[in-house]
């Protein structure tokens, strides 16, 4: 399990990876040790690949490089717009481009172990991770929502919210998002923050 949350949009404030929910307190002091580590400045999705290399070793160059031809060819297709619905679908179109697929997955170093041609495989939190660091990268205000069993993106300005569903163009639409989820998020409050 692994949970962000943030005091602002451009700081994270906290990172808890807990690779197993009966952890000793060794293995507690251990995983705090490892993660003071970690630069909180950096892009939330350099940020989750360096926790993971942290346990699990096997994260190379090629996962940051990967993660960063994504940002920079939605960067491109963002082209600097400022509306919700352009940059999300920009996002959504990149991600297309690069041959992601739905699949639960549960490392996002994962996501970014094959090239552009080659089929990867996101699942609702990968994708939201994704939206988030682009977001992080242009300067844009989108967060992802964990909701029970499901995470998403807003778009949080002037108090204003828009809500999108990451997985909408290969698996379910944007109309279609289960209204369980929408009343979770309303009843439980936002469990998860990123950005």
């Amino acid at each position: 399990i692994m949970s962000l949350n943030t005091k602002n949009k451009n700081e994270h404030t906290k990172l808890q990876y807990t690779p197993n929910a009966q952890i000793t307190e060794l293995e507690r002091k251990k995983s705090e040790r490892l993660l003071k580590k970690l630069n909180f400045k950096k892009p939330l999705g350099e940020i989750i690949l360096d926790a993971e290399k942290i346990f699990y070793k096997n994260i190379n160059k090629k996962h940051y490089s990967n993660l960063n031809n994504l940002m920079n060819k939605i960067t491109e297709n963002i082209n600097g717009s400022k509306k919700e619905l352009e940059v999300f679908n920009a996002i959504s179109f990149t991600i297309r481009q690069f041959n992601y697929k739905y699949k639960s997955t549960l490392r996002f170093s994962k996501a970014f172990e094959k090239s552009k041609k080659e089929t990867k495989y996101a699942d609702c939190d990968i994708l939201s991770f994704i939206y988030v660091t682009a977001g992080e990268k242009n300067n844009l205000p989108i967060k992802s929502v964990k909701t029970q069993g499901h995470m998403m993106i807003k778009w949080t300005e002037q108090n204003e919210f828009f809500y999108y569903e990451t997985t909408k163009d290969n698996w379910m639409s944007y109309d279609e998002v289960k209204k369980s989820d929408y009343i979770n998020l309303m009843t439980t409050g936002l469990v998860m923050t990123g950005g």
